[in-house]
C-alpha cells in the first residue's frame, strides 16, 4: 500500500504554547494491499487532535487537524499538495487504541495508532461546555 501524499507546500502552523507533540506509529491497512506503518506527531489539545505525518519514503507529508465531533474526531488534510490530493479522515477511541477510516482520492484505508493512555484521557475526551 502506498498513499500518495505529495510535496507539501510549507504550510504547517507552528503550534506556539503546545505541549510536545507524541511520536506514534499509524497502522494503515486496506483489503488488496500490504499494510503500511508511518511515524508520525500527534498533539492533543482540548476538542482537537493533530495528526502530523512528515516526508516520508513510502508517503507523506499530511497534517490533519481533527475536531472533536461527539465521540469521534473528523478532519481533512491541511497541507496545499501540488497534485492537489484530497484526505478525510475520521477516528476514534476503541479501548486504548485510536482506530479510523482515511479516505484520499477515493479510497479508504482503516488506521490505527497508540498514544499514552495519560495523554488521551485528560485532553483529547474532555467535555466541551454546551
Amino acid at each position: 500500500m502506498k498513499l500518495k501524499g505529495g510535496k507539501g507546500m510549507n504550510t504547517r502552523r507552528k503550534m506556539a504554547g503546545e505541549p510536545n507533540p507524541e511520536m506514534v506509529w499509524i497502522h494503515f491497512l486496506t483489503p488488496d494491499e500490504e499494510a503500511l506503518n508511518v511515524k508520525a506527531m500527534v498533539r492533543l489539545r482540548e476538542g482537537e487532535m493533530v495528526v502530523d505525518i512528515p516526508d516520508q519514503p513510502s508517503s507523506g507529508p499530511y497534517l490533519v487537524f481533527g475536531k472533536k465531533v461527539d465521540h469521534f474526531f473528523a478532519g481533512v488534510d491541511s497541507l496545499a499538495h501540488e497534485e492537489k490530493i484530497h484526505v478525510v479522515a475520521r477516528w476514534a477511541l476503541l479501548g486504548d487504541v485510536y482506530v479510523g477510516i482515511w479516505i484520499e482520492e477515493g479510497t479508504e484505508h482503516l488506521f490505527s495508532f497508540r498514544v499514552p493512555r495519560s495523554r488521551v484521557t485528560t485532553r483529547a475526551y474532555r467535555r466541551t461546555p454546551t
